[in-house]
């Protein structure tokens, strides 16, 4: 298992994850603005949970970002502003780190001086938090009753 990456519990097959989300939205039942905007906060919330908690920024930042009619009908967007969500959510390949003002990069965490001039990075493993609880919130969904 030596230099093998683990993987997330959430690690998402992108063709079984849009084909349960298009099973599911055959299910779903939305009549009206308001229903969508509570699956909206379905998935906030799912993805609240989901979320890796380093800083608390992320997760934090979770929420409907836009509501709005369009020709289609109603729309929410569930999304974060923080420009890293994406390297969360999906993962990222091994790269290089250089220094961007000096001539080598500091270690502040591990209390060490500085690191050479270019630091091999492995990568990161994805984890998934807004496509589980978008999969969830929407196989989960029972509209409201109404009279």
């Amino acid at each position: 298992m030596a230099g093998q990456r683990s993987r997330s519990s959430f690690d998402l097959d992108e063709k079984a994850f849009k084909a349960g989300l298009a099973q599911a939205a055959k299910r779903m039942d939305l009549r009206s603005a308001e229903d969508l905007e509570r699956l909206g906060y379905k998935v906030v919330n799912g993805a609240r949970r989901y979320c890796p908690v380093d800083s608390n920024r992320l997760r934090g930042s979770i929420d409907i970002q836009e509501r709005g009619r369009d020709a289609k009908g109603p729309f929410v967007v569930v999304g974060t502003p923080v420009e890293y969500a994406g390297y969360v959510e999906f993962g990222t390949p091994p790269h290089k780190i250089r220094p961007k003002n000096k001539k080598a990069l500091a270690n502040r965490k591990g209390g060490f001086g500085p690191v050479s001039g270019v630091v091999n990075h492995p990568g990161t493993d994805p984890q998934p938090f807004m496509r589980p609880a978008l999969l969830e919130a929407a196989t989960n969904w029972q509209p409201r009753i109404t009279p």
